[in-house]
C-alpha cells in the first residue's frame, strides 16, 4: 500500500470491509432459526420484485410436513402463476446435492407448480447444477450463499449504510475554453 494512490488505498479498504461484512452477514444468517431463514429468503425475493402487487402475495408455508416447500409466491393477484421456494440453511461445507434438487422438483410437481427457487447458505454440487440445466417443464433457479449475500447487500436486507465517502476531482470540461 506504500506505493498506492489514495484512491487505490480507499478501494482496497472498502474491499476489505465488504469481505468482512459478507462473512459476518452469513454468520448472522446461520445463527438464526430455520424459520427465520425461510422468512428472510421471502423478504429478499419480495425486494427483488417477486410477487403480485398485494402484500399477501408471498406466503411462508415452511413447517414440519411442508412437503419440501418453504414459501409460495403468487406472481399475479389471482395466484394463477405461482413460484415455490425451498430454503436450506446449511453450513458452508455442506453442499446441496442432486437428490435434494430432484426432491424439490418432485414437490413442485406435487403442488402443480412449474417454477421454483432453491436457496441455500452453502453451495450446490456440480451434479445439482447440471441437473437443473438439462431442461424440463419445471424451471428451477439455484441461489447459493454467495449470491444470497449479494442480493441481501443490493437490497439492504439485514444491512444498513454506515458511512458514505465522496471523492471529488476537478471537472476539466468546466474549465476548458471552447
Amino acid at each position: 500500500m506504500a506505493n498506492s494512490t489514495p484512491e487505490e488505498a480507499i478501494e482496497l479498504g472498502i474491499k476489505s470491509l465488504e469481505s468482512d461484512l459478507r462473512s459476518r452477514l452469513l454468520g448472522a444468517v446461520l445463527d438464526q432459526s430455520p424459520e427465520f431463514f425461510e422468512k428472510l429468503v421471502l423478504e429478499v425475493l419480495k425486494a427483488m420484485g417477486y410477487g403480485a402487487a398485494t402484500d399477501d402475495s408471498l406466503e411462508h408455508v415452511g413447517q414440519s410436513g411442508d412437503e419440501g416447500i418453504d414459501g409460495r409466491i403468487n406472481q399475479d393477484a389471482l395466484g394463477l402463476d405461482q413460484i415455490c421456494v425451498q430454503a436450506k440453511r446449511y453450513a458452508a461445507d455442506r453442499p446441496v446435492d442432486r437428490m435434494s434438487i430432484q426432491a424439490f422438483i418432485g414437490s413442485l410437481a406435487g403442488q402443480g407448480v412449474t417454477k421454483g427457487i432453491f436457496i441455500t447458505t452453502s453451495y450446490f454440487k456440480g451434479t445439482a447444477e447440471e441437473f437443473v440445466t438439462r431442461g424440463s417443464a419445471t424451471k428451477v433457479v439455484l441461489v447459493d450463499g454467495e449470491l444470497l449475500i449479494d442480493l441481501m447487500l443490493r437490497h439492504r436486507i439485514g444491512t444498513r449504510v454506515k458511512q458514505t465517502f465522496e471523492v471529488f476531482e476537478i471537472d476539466q470540461n468546466y474549465f476548458d475554453e471552447e
